[in-house]
């Protein structure tokens, strides 16, 4: 089919199915014409956005792309526009070889229900703005609070893990466990006679000789009788003690001490 019959079908059809909303430019070959596009074609609801896209058919249309414009928009920043041109001019390489008017209206209409929202004055869109960047500022902290909390659940995590790994290695005690951990231990060591040895009934302690041998108490002085460094009582000369008074075993000696000086200077003394 030859591309200007198949422009005056596609022309025919939208006619028929925007009506009011389809104005032609040119109707000479190849045409040319405009399709005002609202969010929604009944009343029932309100537009608040509004584009006029002009069209204008190429000789080899549709096997060639179009010529498309915004001839006129409503409540729609430059930022949106942007985004609908990036949707027009998809749609059209996508339906390149076949008529794609419709495709592309259709596809706008839904951008537009999207963003079907009233124009802002510059006090609202101040506004709207401040509360845009608090809820940026919010979702941010709540990031880092996560991320925080993140953080945390690791380093919890690593913990229980060492935990684990000592249990792992180690063994609890109980009192049970202790229990027959003593028991085997004193048997061990009772075997090899390295602790808790058994008192030998048959052998006395020192208190206990005494008591079954009053001579024992002697048996020192008897040593130190036949010491030459030692006198007896009775063979030094001395005075016998009073009644009552504690008579000496042993009395110093002197004539040990001959030869050491035992004075102190009173110098010495004072020091």
């Amino acid at each position: 089919m030859a591309a200007e019959e198949e422009q005056t079908m596609e022309l025919e059809a939208l006619r028929s199915i925007f009506m009011d909303e389809y104005k032609p430019i040119s109707d000479d070959y190849p045409a040319k014409f405009e399709i005002n596009i609202v969010p929604y074609q009944s009343d029932e609801q309100p537009n608040h956005v509004r584009i006029v896209l002009s069209v204008s058919f190429t000789p080899e249309y549709p096997n060639q792309l179009p010529e498309l414009a915004f001839k006129h928009s409503e409540a729609l920043s430059l930022t949106q526009l942007k985004q609908v041109k990036a949707i027009m001019e998809e749609k059209a390489a996508e339906s390149l070889g076949m008529a794609m008017v419709f495709t592309i209206v259709e596809a706008i209409r839904e951008y537009l229900i999207e963003n079907n929202k009233p124009e802002l004055n510059m006090h609202e869109e101040m506004m709207a703005r401040l509360q845009k960047s608090q809820n940026a500022d919010e979702a941010e902290g709540s990031e880092e609070e996560e991320e925080d909390e993140d953080a945390e659940d690791e380093n919890d995590a690593t913990e229980v893990k060492d935990v684990r790994k000592v249990f792992a290695t180690h063994t609890v005690v109980t009192a049970e466990s202790f229990a027959r951990w003593r028991e085997r231990f004193e048997a061990e060591q009772k075997a090899n006679g390295t602790f808790l040895r058994q008192k030998d009934p048959t052998k006395l302690s020192g208190r206990q000789l005494f008591e079954r041998d009053h001579s024992l108490a002697m048996s020192d002085a008897t040593y130190l009788e036949e010491s030459d460094n030692v006198i007896a009582a009775e063979e030094y000369p001395h005075e016998e003690p009073a009644e009552g008074e504690k008579k000496e075993l042993f009395y110093y000696n002197e004539q040990l001490y001959d030869d050491v000086d035992l004075e102190v200077d009173d110098d010495e003394e004072e020091q």
